[in-house]
Parts: C-alpha cells; sequence; structure tokens
C-alpha cells in the first residue's frame, strides 16, 4: 500500500517545488496564525486530509474500490492556492516602503519559476496539453471527421479509437458510441468490446469488422491507416469514403442515415 500512496503522491506533485512551498506555508501559519476560522481552513483541514491520504488502510480501501491510479484525487481537497496567497500576503504585510516592492516580486517570481510552461514537454513529465486547434478546444481531426458524420436532426452512431473518443462526446452530441462508459471502465481503457478492439489494435478481417459494427448498428467506422483489415470492405457493406489525417472513413451501406419521421 505503501508505494501506491506514494506513486499517488508523486503524480500530484509533479517537479514538487510549489508543493515544498506550500508545507513551508502550512509550517508557517501552524505556529503563526492564531484566528480560529483561518486555522481550521489553512491548517486543521489540509493535515487531516494529508493524515487520511498517508493512511495505509484509507489506501487499501480505495485500491479495493476504484482505481487506484486516482488515489491522488484526494490530495485536490488541500487548498493550496489559497494557503499560498494568504501565505504570501501575511509576509508582504510584515514589510513597509520598498521593501514590500522587493517582497512581493520575490514572490511572484518564486512562483513563476516555479512552475513550467503548460505546453512545455521536457522529457521528465508527460505532456497531456497542447495549444488549441480551434474554438472548441478539441483536435481538428475530431471536428473533420465529425463534420462529414452528422444529420441535423437525429443520432450517427460511429465507432471510433480511444484516442478520439473521448473528444468526440466535448465537440457534438449527434455522434454518438457502440460502447458505453461501462466497457471502457472495466479494463481501464483497455479493449474489451471486440469491435474495439479491432478498431484500436489491428489483426481484423474486413468481414470480422464489418460484421461487429452491422451487428453494432453503426453507421461509421474509424480506423487508424495502420489498422486497416484485411480484404475488402466494401463487399462486406461498409464503404470507404476518406481518410483523415491517418483515420479511414468506412461508411455503412446497410443503415439508414435519414431523418426518422421523413
Amino acid at each position: 500500500m505503501w508505494e501506491l500512496v506514494i506513486n499517488n503522491f508523486r503524480e500530484y506533485i509533479g517537479r514538487g517545488f510549489i508543493i515544498a512551498v506550500y508545507l513551508c506555508a502550512l509550517v508557517y501559519l501552524f505556529v503563526t496564525e492564531k484566528r480560529k476560522e483561518r486555522r481550521i481552513l489553512f491548517v486543521y483541514m489540509p493535515l487531516t486530509v494529508l493524515i487520511i491520504f498517508f493512511n495505509p488502510l484509507t489506501a487499501r480501501f480505495f485500491a479495493g474500490s476504484t482505481d487506484e491510479n486516482i488515489y491522488f484525487r484526494i490530495l485536490w481537497l488541500l487548498p493550496v492556492t489559497v494557503t499560498l496567497a494568504d501565505f504570501f500576503t501575511e509576509i508582504f504585510l510584515r514589510f513597509k516602503g520598498r521593501a514590500r516592492i522587493t517582497v512581493l516580486t520575490a514572490e511572484v517570481l518564486l512562483i513563476v519559476l516555479g512552475g513550467r510552461l503548460m505546453y512545455t514537454d521536457d522529457g521528465r513529465l508527460d505532456n497531456h496539453y497542447e495549444l488549441a486547434q480551434n474554438e472548441y478546444h478539441v483536435p481538428q481531426t475530431v471536428v473533420d471527421i465529425c463534420d462529414g458524420m452528422i444529420v441535423p436532426g437525429r443520432e450517427i452512431v460511429a465507432a471510433f479509437p480511444k484516442e478520439l473518443f473521448l473528444y468526440v462526446r466535448q465537440y457534438t452530441p449527434y455522434v454518438v458510441m457502440p460502447y458505453g462508459w461501462d466497457d471502457v471502465k472495466k479494463a481501464g481503457y483497455g479493449a474489451t468490446v471486440p469491435l474495439r478492439g479491432y478498431i484500436e489494435n489491428g489483426g481484423a478481417t474486413a468481414q470480422e469488422l464489418a460484421g461487429l459494427g452491422h451487428e453494432a448498428q453503426c453507421h461509421y467506422l474509424v480506423v487508424p491507416e495502420e489498422n486497416r483489415p484485411e480484404g475488402d470492405m466494401a463487399e462486406c457493406g461498409f464503404t470507404e469514403v476518406s481518410n483523415i489525417d491517418g483515420y479511414i472513413i468506412y461508411k455503412s451501406e446497410l443503415q439508414y442515415f435519414g431523418l426518422w419521421d421523413e
């Protein structure tokens, strides 16, 4: 359980600089803060959260009841930003005149130099952020693929690989997938549904992939180019209509694409 706790703590602190400053602020406020309501918010509550987080019994319960990889989210309860703001303000108010300008400058530089640009990939931390490609803040590939599928006024069922489907639901409610959250959750984003497995890992024949697509009543299949199935999809009822940024779009010849009241 200690390995789980330590790994999740490392996941939370990143480089660790800001959390180190926060812990210094916590000690400072523990010694100097006399106001009861502030001690509760800035001292007692965070210490309670830390005790709960570093308790092996809590870790064991959490690991047995949910995904252990998100155990670090308990630490989101720590009021880091508010505490640092209060701490820096207290330090600032202890000085007068030009000394305040120096202290304020030092505090700003401490925060700036202690972080990193979120779009920077320095090889040491996972880079989960990139500049927005459009006003929707989703990959432009998703926008282009979905725009070619959407029929205003109804839902279109399309099977996507995992690197795209989270963005699809953010972009439009009119394109849905044949598998839901339960299918994703069961394997921690691994492919438990055969259709997803073939799309994401390849190795399918055209007949196998198309058969699963028809069974799931898919209007479209979105397949990475490297996972192109063996055989002719057109003979199995799916026609290749486009290739967008390395994703092949297969359109069903069996599904109805119009509005239900037509």
